[in-house]
């Protein structure tokens, strides 16, 4: 369908919908009107283009056009990259749970100061959580 907004004229897929006469009978301005229902409504989906992991696709499933070249490591190369990467997850995750420990140390040190037991007790269970 062609259409225009301020003088610009632009083009639009209108979908096809399957009416039917319902019984229903309204009446304005002294016109009788028998009132139409869609059978089915359309739902459209919206298109995204989309990228994981360095490939390209659309949500519609239409072609992509550019071409992705993913070096693939020698077996060599692997063993090597896994073990760094292992040691890194392992570093990063010590370093995660002694500031979740510190944090709870800290909260528990103003629970005591305060004296509020039931917030102590609560704060104990959590620390015995990450020893």
């Amino acid at each position: 369908m062609n259409l225009s907004y301020r003088g610009i004229p632009y083009v639009t897929d209108v979908p096809n919908v399957t009416m039917t006469d319902s019984k229903l009978r309204v009446q304005y301005r002294g016109a009788v009107y028998t009132y139409r229902r869609p059978l089915a409504i359309p739902v459209l989906q919206p298109v995204f283009n989309l990228c994981y992991r360095g490939v390209e696709y659309h949500t519609d499933g239409s072609p992509v056009d550019s071409q992705v070249v993913i070096p693939q490591p020698t077996l060599q190369q692997m063993p090597a990259a896994f073990q760094v990467r292992q040691q890194q997850l392992q570093g990063i995750e010590q370093v995660h749970l002694a500031s979740i420990r510190r944090s709870v140390e800290q909260r528990l040190m103003a629970a005591r100061a305060k004296g509020n037991e039931k917030l102590v007790l609560m704060l104990e269970a959590e620390l015995q959580q990450f020893a």
